[in-house]
């Protein structure tokens, strides 16, 4: 079984749980989990109106009960979905490129993934999000230098 979640949505939509202590230590974390969270509602809709869960037990044992995969794609989905919301893929691009530019007119020629890890850092400050969901999402977008 799951041992940690940071949040969940109610089966009736009436409400999104987040963890207390994430909510009031990581603002970016708390915000991606929110747009995760509208993800499951808006792109598992149908599931959730079938499966009734209201406690965060019943939402833990309901995915534990799904397989890996299904699990995986289920979470990935939603993260996507945040990732589109909280950075747009046009926003994003041209931010990027303007990291892009910037790197270059300091004459640095690196790679995708380590320079996709520099850029991470303005990038999340710019878009109120972490670090790592920036670089997940750059590579989601498949955005290169």
């Amino acid at each position: 079984m799951l041992a940690y979640v940071d949040g969940f949505l109610a089966s009736d939509f009436s409400a999104i749980y987040v963890d207390d202590y994430m909510m009031s230590t990581y603002s970016e974390r708390y915000r991606f989990t929110l747009a995760h969270e509208i993800g499951h509602r808006v792109l598992h809709a149908d599931v959730y109106a079938e499966k009734r869960m209201s406690s965060i037990e019943e939402y833990r044992a309901f995915l534990a009960a799904l397989p890996t995969q299904s699990l995986d794609a289920w979470e990935a989905d939603a993260n996507n979905f945040a990732g589109c919301v909280l950075m747009p893929p046009k926003a994003i691009e041209a931010a990027y490129s303007t990291q892009v530019k910037h790197a270059a007119g300091l004459g640095a020629g690196v790679d995708a993934p380590t320079f996709n890890s520099y850029a991470a850092e303005p990038l999340s400050k710019q878009f109120s999000v972490s670090a790592k969901a920036v670089e997940i999402h750059l590579a989601r977008l498949r955005l290169k230098p």
